[in-house]
């Protein structure tokens, strides 16, 4: 039904300017007028291009006509420089994103994390897990979850996570506030996807929660940025280990791997290797396949501990598939740019060929005076270059503006937070490759229409 309306109401509105213009012309006008006039005063432009010296007639004589007819001129200079301008943004945003997620991604100095179906004894984990192969580090995480108190009952839960002091397995960047400290007690730091849901708290405030039936009462020291992440705070593992849990155990497990390059057949055979029951050493935290690998040794090994695994995080695989689902968003920007580009190119097609069927005389003209078909074609296809040069100009100019709106639009919508803005030099040249050819097509369309009439008939044509 919107469609349907807008199909029907939009035609109507167009035309309804230049008939409600018709309408209002006196008899003796409309009988008096028999043919399409042109209007050849002196402008700015055409003393402008009078003064140019060096420069062939027929380019001076193609940028003169390009912006002949005012009207079509800047309705299809605007439709592709918009067009353009998204297509920009399009490929901005994209890279923002991925600027965004790499970013983020640097601050994770882990490859796996494996979470334990129920909290076993720190000694026993670390020496079931100290000498598998592949393994570079390893760091016991505290983990809990933790449900918010408010004035009638519980409220929404999260993730609490205690890792060591000192730990540089994690480098989350600073929204507000400041991140742990040793002997930091009763004291929290959240990241934004929390704030937000607690309706902005912010540092300096105090976090009412129940852990395991207990009540905490903790202070917000900072608030940190966490891309692609649910709600979660953080709290020493010195607090944790002695408030949360005094029994020293855990049910949370880091691992770095080792930094050692193999290549992609050498990681293939591995994991073969390793389905088949083969011991194996992998060591490439650069692939994902590795890291599959060395989450199936470890699990393995616990599991012939007595220790069960009920889920494992893989870093890599994690952000392959984040970073997919946000190119689908990304791929529909550019598609929807595409649309509007396919519009505009048509409508440059019909502005070409009106130009050339109101100027069909004077082509005649200027064939019967000894202009050959190959500068008809420059004429008429350079106007349209001409156009989509200038739209691009346009487009460029309108882009940057709008990268910084729409990205930060974009994060606020699917991160809570603003994206890490880049604007690409590819974007740009891309679109220039683009909107050339796409124009020089629209023009020629035309021109070749006007080459195919004979003098005579150009010159009669009414």
């Amino acid at each position: 039904l919107i469609q349907a309306f807008i199909g029907l109401l939009i035609p109507l509105c167009a035309a309804s300017v230049p008939i409600w213009r018709s309408g209002h012309i006196t008899v003796r006008e409309a009988l008096n007028s028999y043919d399409v006039k042109e209007s050849y005063k002196t402008g700015f432009l055409d003393k402008l291009l009078a003064k140019i010296q060096g420069v062939g007639r027929l380019l001076l004589l193609t940028i003169r006509n390009t912006i002949r007819k005012k009207g079509r001129f800047i309705l299809t200079l605007g439709t592709l420089a918009i067009g353009g301008a998204f297509f920009i943004v399009a490929l901005n945003v994209g890279a923002c994103i991925e600027n965004t997620i790499d970013n983020s991604f640097k601050t994770l100095r882990y490859d796996l994390e494996l979470f334990l179906t129920r909290a076993y004894p720190v000694d026993k984990i670390i020496e079931t897990v100290r000498d598998v192969p592949g393994v570079s580090m390893m760091e016991i995480w505290g983990n809990s979850r933790a449900a918010i108190i408010n004035d009638r009952a519980d409220g929404n839960s999260f993730r609490v996570l205690a890792p060591p002091s000192g730990t540089n397995f994690l480098r989350l960047p600073l929204a507000s506030g400041r991140w742990l400290e040793a002997g930091d007690r009763e004291t929290v730091v959240i990241n934004h996807t929390l704030a937000e849901q607690l309706s902005g708290i912010k540092v300096g405030d105090m976090l009412a929660i129940r852990i395991a039936g207990q009540r905490f009462n903790w202070l917000v020291v900072g608030v940190v940025r966490e891309i692609g992440s649910f709600p979660k705070a953080y709290v020493c593992w010195d607090y944790f280990e002695k408030a949360i849990n005094p029994a020293d155990k855990t049910q949370n497990l880091m691992v770095r791997m080792k930094r050692v390059q193999y290549p992609k057949p050498s990681i293939q055979n591995a994991i073969l290797d390793h389905l088949h029951g083969r011991r194996v050493v992998v060591e490439n935290s650069m692939n994902h396949y590795a890291e599959e690998a060395l989450s199936g040794i470890l699990i393995e090994k616990l599991s012939g501990s007595g220790i069960d695994v009920t889920e494992s995080w893989n870093n890599s695989l994690y952000r392959k598939a984040f970073e997919d689902h946000i190119q689908i968003i990304v791929g529909f920007l550019i598609i929807m740019s595409l649309l509007i580009v396919t519009v505009g190119s048509l409508g440059l097609a019909s502005t070409m060929s009106m130009n050339v069927l109101e100027r069909m005389r004077e082509i005649g003209v200027m064939r019967a005076v000894g202009a050959s078909d190959k500068e008809i074609y420059l004429i008429i296809v350079g106007e349209a270059v001409i156009i989509g040069a200038m739209s691009w100009i346009v487009a460029v100019f309108i882009s940057i503006p709008l990268t910084f709106w729409v990205a930060n639009a974009f994060g606020e919508i699917f991160f809570h937070t603003s994206l890490d803005v880049v604007v690409t030099h590819s974007g740009l040249v891309l679109w220039l490759l683009l909107v050339v050819p796409i124009t020089a097509v629209a023009g020629y369309l035309p021109a070749r229409k006007a080459v195919r009439l004979t003098v005579r008939d150009v010159l009669a044509y009414e």
